[in-house]
């Protein structure tokens, strides 16, 4: 039995990056001696067990063969005559097919140390074609190591474009769609993982909603994005996000914000709540079609709804303010305030042109409202009332404590003047 470091945490540790997570691959050995050893199977498909210890997990080396159509069509053969060579040619791409011994000895058949030298994202071999996943994977990781000043390697980019044009990419899963799109949203430039599959021709096929919005022609300008062009709008906003928080549901949300402002302002009603709601029901149907999980889909639906009106709450009366914070849910989620104002500073800065710490007054203003409103609420005596009673007093209060906020906002603005 021999025993190898393999993949990310290989790549990651030769360009000095931090290792997250580790997998082993084990040469010469079979389930039975493995679950003598103590390891766990877990698992069904594959040979991967955990260890009795660490809980890392270690695969039996493996040969796939293409049995069948789209990402699920392989069979898998693991045998202890199975190389560490034939393993490692199944793999992706060349950054990804590094193993490394017990003793820190380095097997690298597929020349992956050269590639991260030259900063190169390149295919193993022809076989990967077989599976649509990879074009996913290869966008995952050009937004995870740009940062490196990493670049798809020319013949690796012909053969994702010839991917594209072939029904396979129609079969994998929304679950895997998600599982992908959700490691690229973790990356320091989830921007450039939408970028390349639209690049590509993926985009229109995994994405539509957002091709859409990309590509659509609209007969009105948006008046969040007059001044700058719609596709560079809609990845700066990705962007931007990504620097102001690590958040996944808050980029993903900031993604989905796009959607209120190109169908908001291009909807053919005069009515604001229909503009509203045709756009909002878009960002829904995206997010139930994709399968998100549900906390981040009501986080994504709740920031389409209101994040326009935040930028004019200066203007804003107090019922509309209260409507924001309630349709936010932030009396029972408080932390979802900071995250709508993260969404709208995004926009902000590129609608503005202005550097990441820039001052965001609206922002600042609608924070300090819900630090008085929240404040307030807490100094009323319930006791005697009953619970519409108790609704109406609260209500009343919120408001009469935001008109007085509005007001000395107005009052000090004017003294400026």
């Amino acid at each position: 039995m021999k025993i190898y470091l393999v993949g990310g945490a290989v790549r990651d540790q030769i360009l000095g990056i931090p290792i997250s997570d580790r997998d082993w691959l084990v040469v010469g050995s079979s389930p039975q001696e493995m679950i003598r050893l103590g390891f766990q199977q877990v698992g069904r498909d594959f040979p991967v067990f955990l260890h009795p210890v660490t809980k890392e997990e270690y695969s039996l080396a493996r040969i796939d063969r293409k049995i069948g159509s789209g990402h699920t069509g392989f069979q898998c053969f693991s045998s202890p005559s199975v190389t560490i060579e034939e393993d490692l040619y199944r793999r992706d791409l060349t950054i990804n097919a590094i193993a490394k011994t017990t003793k820190n000895k380095t097997i690298d058949p597929f020349f992956g140390i050269k590639d991260i030298q030259k900063r190169i994202i390149r295919h193993v071999s022809n076989a990967f074609s077989e599976d649509p996943i990879r074009v996913l994977r290869t966008a995952r990781f050009y937004a995870k190591l740009s940062e490196y000043y990493f670049t798809i390697y020319h013949k690796t980019w012909k053969i994702i474009e010839e991917m594209v044009q072939q029904e396979d990419l129609k079969t994998v899963s929304k679950e895997r769609v998600w599982i992908e799109t959700k490691k690229a949203l973790s990356t320091s430039s989830p921007d450039l993982y939408f970028k390349m599959l639209f690049q590509c021709g993926a985009l229109s096929v995994l994405f539509p909603e957002i091709q859409i919005i990309l590509t659509k022609s609209f007969k009105k300008k948006s008046s969040l994005t007059s001044f700058i062009d719609q596709k560079e709008y809609i990845f700066l906003v990705i962007k931007k996000s990504a620097l102001l928080t690590k958040s996944i549901e808050v980029r993903f949300a900031a993604l989905c914000s796009n959607f209120t402002v190109f169908f908001y302002d291009n909807h053919m009603s005069n009515s604001k709540e229909k503009k509203i709601n045709s756009a909002v029901q878009m960002v829904r149907s995206f997010c139930d079609r994709m399968r998100v999980p549900t906390k981040t889909k009501k986080l994504s639906v709740a920031i389409a709804k209101v994040h326009q009106n935040v930028q004019n709450i200066q203007n804003s009366c107090s019922k509309e303010v209260i409507k924001i914070f309630d349709q936010m849910d932030v009396w029972r989620k408080p932390k979802n305030i900071d995250q709508l104002i993260t969404v709208c500073k995004a926009h902000y800065i590129v609608k503005n042109r202005l550097e990441l710490g820039c001052y965001y007054p609206q922002g600042e203003l609608l924070m300090k409202i819900f630090k008085k409103v929240s404040k307030s609420s807490l100094k009323i005596d319930f006791q005697k009332m009953k619970n519409k009673e108790i609704r109406g007093t609260i209500l009343k209060n919120r408001l009469k404590i935001i008109e007085k906020v509005m007001n000395l906002k107005k009052i000090r603005k004017n003294h400026l003047r």
